[in-house]
């Protein structure tokens, strides 16, 4: 049992990072935005299992909460994702340790390329 706590944590982390990323694609939500969102929700996975009526009335135009509520914005950041690792760069979302930060206030995901050893 005991080996299956990693790949969860790790399956956790990616997933958080995917959430950040697709909230980043998300058509109409700047970094502003962006961010009172997921403190009116409680965090970004939260944000990501609201279901459509809720999104909106939180506020977002219809194409952005169905872009979240139908998966498009998923779908979207696992494309980047893949992208990103195929040239070798990681993703770096609020909360990451490599987060700068100077750039706590823009809570846009940054893709940046690491040494192999530090991803």
């Amino acid at each position: 049992m005991d080996s299956e706590s990693p790949v969860r944590a790790y399956d956790y982390a990616v997933a958080l990072n995917l959430q950040w990323l697709a909230l980043s694609l998300t058509p109409g939500i700047g970094a502003g935005r962006g961010c009172k969102l997921v403190e009116a929700f409680g965090g970004v996975d939260r944000l990501f299992n609201a279901s459509l009526t809720d999104l909106e009335a939180a506020g977002l135009v219809a194409a952005a909460a169905q872009s979240i509520a139908l998966g498009k914005s998923l779908e979207s950041a696992a494309t980047e994702f893949d992208h990103a690792r195929e040239l070798g760069a990681s993703i770096i979302v609020p909360g990451d340790a490599k987060f700068p930060r100077r750039a706590a206030g823009n809570l846009r995901p940054s893709t940046r390329s690491l040494p192999q050893g530090q991803r």
